[in-house]
């Protein structure tokens, strides 16, 4: 509710900033289910991007059981394009839509911290002391369209609110296995400080390829 009833400033005001904003252009942002940034769209709008997200299409319970729960999602949803998101892009509409939003312009935003399906492409990476394994998709789809990679997660301190967003842009021309390297390694750090925001303990035990990974 409050990226809908406080503006730039009040949001410019409560952010602590690490790292910088490259200049805007068609890209691919990579985050992660770590911290609470449903307020970033308003930010990557006031930063000249026009982004949307690729999100898995909501099946069965997914949204909750009940009515209220469903309702919830749709304002949150039209939140979303209210503060700035272009909406979502569903898995399944394949990469020549991604590419097609590159192509125009728009940027995309994607999570790579959750279970491959069989037939993803995935790595192997070091994550929390751990080996998990990661899809590689939206990575190799920016590589392919040659299209530049920020990283960026969103937290808050509990104990005064403010929010915390750190953002890391790669070098141009990274190759897929350093960009895989450090967006888990950006995660790793994450997880270290506060593995508790972690939104996604429940599928952790799917992502590793060897040896349980448990909280």
């Amino acid at each position: 509710y409050l990226t809908l009833f406080r503006g730039n400033r009040w949001w410019k005001n409560r952010v602590d900033v690490t790292g910088e904003w490259p200049a805007p252009s068609a890209r691919v942002f990579l985050t992660y289910h770590w911290g609470a940034g449903h307020w970033i769209w308003r930010f990557l709008r006031a930063q000249g991007f026009d982004a949307g997200f690729v999100a898995r299409r909501a099946e069965g319970r997914s949204l909750g059981m009940g009515r209220l729960s469903h309702a919830y999602a749709g304002f949150r949803g039209w939140a979303l394009r209210r503060i700035g998101s272009r909406g979502p892009i569903f898995v399944g509409s394949g990469k020549s839509a991604l590419r097609d939003d590159l192509d125009a312009g728009a940027s995309i935003v994607g999570m790579l911290d959750l279970p491959a399906g069989p037939q993803q492409r995935a790595m192997e990476l070091p994550l929390f002391d751990r080996t998990a394994k990661l899809p590689v998709g939206l990575v190799q789809l920016a590589i392919d369209a040659n299209s530049p990679i920020t990283l960026f997660s969103a937290g808050l301190d509990p104990q005064t609110g403010r929010r915390t967003l750190r953002i890391e842009s790669l070098p141009a021309g990274v190759a897929l296995d350093e960009a895989m390297q450090r967006y888990a390694a950006h995660l790793d750090a994450r997880l270290h400080e506060r593995p508790a925001f972690w939104q996604i303990w429940r599928v952790a035990p799917d992502l590793p390829e060897c040896g349980p990974f448990v909280q």
